[in-house]
């Protein structure tokens, strides 16, 4: 996406975070620290230089926050891309024995979008010629649903279709598990995906493992009290 390139705000944003979370990363990965700072113009000296990884994770996710806020826009972007791309595939829709000889009305719809909408050729070019409409994919936590779109309508949508009620838990999972191949596949292939979420890799790796010690400072300090609490 050309958009991305030339948003120089997205830019600069991504090249702060990158580069703070960067300099997080190895003073908690190494374990160097950091006692000065050289500078064109003079040398500043750190007395307190155990509070400088508190500084630097502070900064990272600050600048996550507001890198964020400029990349949104293109996480829909991606998102729908994929989405549509992905429900143009033969597992969400084809159709049964395609050909010139055969009477439309016999040509079945078959994939996903077949069974939640059963209709045969006829009735599907019939409904393309009366109003323009489109399938959108729309995800929820614990489920996946196909919307009904008219370019005519009034509303936002005419029909929704959730996967879950309409064809089982386990075609749900089957679903989300090509979903997310097809997704991999994706990520595989698409720099504009590096360009968007590499950032967020980075600056939460580096969150993570400042927090680690922490975490584990307090899981053995937890399980000591309870040891305390279960032999006193």
């Amino acid at each position: 996406m050309d958009e991305i390139a030339k948003d120089e705000r997205l830019k600069s944003s991504r090249i702060k975070l990158i580069t703070v979370a960067l300099i997080l990363l190895v003073t908690e990965v190494s374990g160097a620290s950091i006692t000065e700072a050289n500078t064109f113009i003079f040398k500043i000296e750190f007395k307190k230089a155990e509070n400088i990884p508190f500084l630097l994770f502070m900064a990272t996710v600050l600048l996550t926050i507001r890198y964020h806020n400029y990349a949104v826009k293109y996480h829909r972007q991606l998102y729908s891309q994929w989405d549509e791309a992905m429900l143009s595939t033969g597992y969400f829709m084809s159709w049964d024995g395609h050909s010139d000889e055969m009477p439309e009305q016999d040509i079945k719809m078959l994939g996903v979008l077949g069974e939640l909408v059963p209709c045969n050729y006829a009735q599907y070019e019939e409904a393309k010629r009366e109003s323009e409409f489109e399938y959108n994919y729309v995800r929820l936590f614990f489920d996946r649903r196909i919307r009904y779109c008219r370019a005519d309508s009034i509303y936002p949508y005419d029909s929704e279709y959730s996967i879950s009620k309409e064809l089982g838990r386990y075609k749900l999972f089957q679903i989300m598990c090509f979903e997310q191949q097809f997704q991999l596949k994706r990520m595989v292939n698409s720099p504009e995906w590096i360009d968007i979420f590499g950032a967020y890799f980075i600056a939460f790796t580096a969150i993570v493992c400042y927090l680690f010690p922490f975490v584990m400072k307090f899981h053995v300090d937890f399980y000591m009290f309870l040891m305390k609490l279960i032999f006193q």
